[in-house]
């Protein structure tokens, strides 16, 4: 019971360490974007934009 007990704590840990960093990659892809847009609004050319931020040109496109 106890190394039962042990697992589902390594588990539980595992599981928080993988939602924070799912939330920081989604926090990151959401500033880039914002970047991405403030950039474009700014007149800087898009493929500078492209290049400099490694994002598809398809998503700044949209933006």
């Amino acid at each position: 019971m106890a190394y039962e007990a042990s697992l589902k704590a390594k588990w539980d840990t595992q599981n928080a360490f993988d939602t924070i960093r799912k939330e920081e990659r989604v926090r990151a892809e959401r500033e880039k974007l914002d970047s991405a847009k403030l950039l474009k609004q700014s007149g800087v050319a898009i493929h500078l934009i492209v290049e400099s931020l490694k994002l598809p040109l398809e998503v700044l496109e949209k933006l």
